[in-house]
């Protein structure tokens, strides 16, 4: 049987430690809040950092241009409210990021830990609200719940389609980009675009951000 309500001395996203109960199943501990984090597709370890505030989700980034080849260019960029944080982190402890992918879960079965505020990194002086052990070992994964992982497209899937690039956020995928058809004597002619017309369509493209997660 697995330990049940044992505190431990857990990693925080500063270098500093916390004290975290690792709770009991089925306890209701916790306030199955849905939250991102990242998995290692090798190992099945999972990193977190908050069950709280608008940080501890994904964003969705979609960036549309039309590249020089008159082709729309689609950009997904997967981007966590601690993004910069984290890589500092993983870093600092020698996480290979290349292998890890994003993930989302709610947090149920054991308690969040105490709020803190970055001690250093890049986001230093942030408050992390609800935290969670930045690493979650085996007397914590009962209560990573409901875990679904990003896909390139930009969407979410309770299975794991392989690594989903994120700390560059690069994902592109490309569309033709509809000419304009002129009829002569019954004769389709595809007319190129003109400069004009392509910067007139990128001007009319906004970029989208999207955060992909409840509202606190």
């Amino acid at each position: 049987m697995s330990e049940q309500n044992v505190e431990y001395t857990m990693p925080r996203a500063d270098g500093s430690t916390g004290e975290y109960n690792c709770g009991q199943e089925g306890s209701g501990q916790g306030y199955n809040q849905e939250c991102g984090g990242w998995e290692n597709i090798e190992t099945g370890e999972i990193y977190a950092i908050a069950n709280w505030g608008n940080k501890r989700h994904w964003n969705r980034k979609v960036t549309k241009y039309v590249d020089s080849h008159n082709m729309v260019i689609t950009t997904t960029s997967w981007i966590h409210g601690f993004h910069s944080q984290m890589i500092w982190w993983f870093n600092e402890n020698d996480i290979d990021t290349s292998k890890l992918t994003p993930i989302r879960f709610r947090w149920s079965g054991a308690p969040v830990g105490n709020d803190y505020t970055l001690e250093a990194g890049p986001m230093e002086g942030i408050r992390v609200s609800e935290s969670l052990p930045c690493t979650i070992t085996r007397p914590f994964m009962h209560a990573v719940r409901g875990k679904t992982y990003a896909t390139v497209s930009g969407n979410w899937t309770e299975t794991c389609e392989g690594l989903v690039e994120w700390v560059d956020g690069d994902e592109q995928t490309t569309e033709e980009f509809p000419s304009d058809i002129t009829g002569v004597d019954g004769d389709l002619t595809y007319a190129i675009q003109t400069d004009a017309k392509i910067t007139e369509m990128m001007m009319t493209m906004e970029e989208e951000t999207m955060t992909v997660g409840g509202n606190e």
